[in-house]
């Protein structure tokens, strides 16, 4: 099925339902509202020249034009590629050159693609709209391809995960299953959709008719809030480093000791993994409905930690979600038992087709039928999944490999580390040193560190230098940017 047909079939049997909320443009489209719009976006879209199989981008804000122009592409069988409107005119060169993408969709004033023709969303372009006749055809769906989903890109120029319809219902399928996502819940979009990690929750949302209300990306905590209580809002999905924000946001509140957020009833950690003590603490400054998401832009979402899971398996990302498969195996691919350290790899009806590389060449991240994230880790008797780092993050000391997380955690495990990132550099002495970065709350000086760690780590495994830093530098998804800490 065509995932487009959903929208058409919440216009049939909500009509007056609100489908997209955005308070900041005081904008409200109904079911039947979104769905006519997609219907006349294809039709325009078509006249300028959208033909099936095209890949087409989008470059705009996170409001309710991002929907009906995704809808429309569906409609035509093109394939959809969100593109970040904030990224720099060489950043969008980038991907113009690796996924060569048709046209791309944007907003008037906006820095586009050099070589890659426009479709300018200005007061030409709407009027056409209003004025054009509905494109009510449907493609089957299914195996057709749907979407190029971009890595986040922290390591150097992004790759693309092609979904197809079917694969990217599936991933919703998660959302539904395993985060517990109603249609009578009410969602908050606050991650940009230009990435993975927020555009999931949106599109779920949108497939299974939930109301969705979108203010900015990566609001201020107080906006967070506000918006929550106001929109009466169940379900939403932070990264980490915006859960850490609320948090603060909740400690300075006089009402200190009652949830800040007590009506949600999933409170969505996805992007990157919390602290054991912060989920202890987003339990209970926040709400109990702590969902934590682990995926990868190729593999969908993989597991879940939610519930009693948090304190009982607490440091693992948690169980393989619904219909997903999940093993370490060694560098031959022959399976490891539980316990035992290896390479991660997946295998279900939600992980991407397959990987477009930097060079338009297809990457060896998917082998028979299985995904490889690049991630290392094992799985305890129960099956619950423990990361140990990716593969990028192995540091080579001395001949031992060392997992960077494993440092960080210690390191954020001291009261007065807020936040750490450890990476490696070439030493000729011993292949890698290991450097560590921190922010910290109070007077805090190497020695205290060193000793803090030595009391829990192996002597191998103590960074050889430590550096206090303001803040990490982060994408905008909250993803530490280590390749600029390697540069200092």
């Amino acid at each position: 099925m065509n995932l487009a047909q959903h929208v058409h079939l919440h216009a049939i049997n909500l009509p007056g339902v609100s489908a997209i909320v955005d308070p900041l443009r005081r904008q409200r489209l109904s079911w039947a509202e979104l769905d006519d719009q997609a219907a006349r976006t294809a039709t325009c879209l078509r006249g300028a020249g959208v033909r099936a199989g095209d890949r087409v981008g989008t470059s705009l804000r996170d409001d309710i034009q991002t929907a009906v122009h995704a809808l429309a592409l569906w409609r035509l069988d093109a394939v959809w590629i969100p593109m970040n409107p904030g990224c720099t005119r060489a950043e969008q060169n980038l991907v113009g050159e690796q996924f060569n993408p048709r046209f791309v969709v944007t907003e008037p004033g906006r820095k586009n693609t050099a070589d890659q023709p426009a479709i300018v969303l200005d007061e030409a372009w709407r009027a056409a709209v209003n004025s054009a006749g509905r494109r009510d055809e449907f493609s089957e769906g299914g195996d057709t391809p749907l979407i190029i989903t971009l890595s986040s890109g922290t390591t150097g120029a992004p790759k693309g995960y092609l979904y197809t319809h079917e694969r990217h219902y599936a991933m919703y399928l998660v959302y539904w299953l395993d985060a517990r996502i109603e249609k009578n819940d009410r969602c908050l979009s606050v991650l940009p959709i230009a990435f993975a990690a927020g555009r999931a929750l949106f599109l779920a949302c949108m497939v299974l008719g939930v109301t969705i209300v979108v203010i900015p990306a990566l609001s201020s905590p107080r906006e967070i809030v506000d918006a929550v209580h106001r929109y009466d809002i169940s379900v939403t999905s932070l990264v980490p480093s915006m859960i850490r924000a609320l948090l603060e946001h909740a400690a300075e509140r006089p009402d200190a000791d009652r949830p800040l957020l007590s009506g949600v009833q999933s409170l969505i950690s996805i992007g990157a993994k919390l602290h054991p003590q912060e989920a202890r603490l987003v339990r209970e400054r926040l709400t109990p409905g702590l969902v934590d998401l682990y995926g990868s832009a190729g593999g969908g979402i993989t597991t879940v930690l939610r519930g009693d899971d948090l304190d009982r398996k607490s440091g693992s990302v948690g169980h393989p979600v619904h219909g997903v498969e999940v093993e370490i195996v060694d560098h031959k691919d022959r399976r490891l038992p539980a316990g035992e350290s290896g390479l991660l790899r997946c295998r279900g009806p939600c992980i991407a087709k397959y990987c477009i590389g930097p060079a338009g060449s297809v990457s060896g991240e998917f082998r028979d039928g299985w995904h490889y994230p690049g991630d290392h880790g094992y799985l305890d008797e129960d099956g619950y999944l423990y990361l140990q780092g990716r593969s990028s993050e192995i540091i080579i000391r001395g001949g031992f490999n060392i997992f960077a997380p494993e440092i960080e955690a210690v390191l954020t495990a001291h009261p007065l580390v807020v936040d750490a990132a450890v990476v490696g550099v070439p030493d000729k002495k011993n292949d890698e040193e290991v450097v560590a970065f921190f922010v910290c709350s109070g007077d805090l000086d190497e020695r205290a560190l060193r000793a803090h760690c030595r009391a829990l780590i192996s002597p191998h495994k103590i960074p050889e230098r430590f550096h206090r830093v303001d803040a990490l530098p982060r994408s905008d998804t909250g993803k530490v940017l280590k390749r600029l800490l390697s540069e200092n």
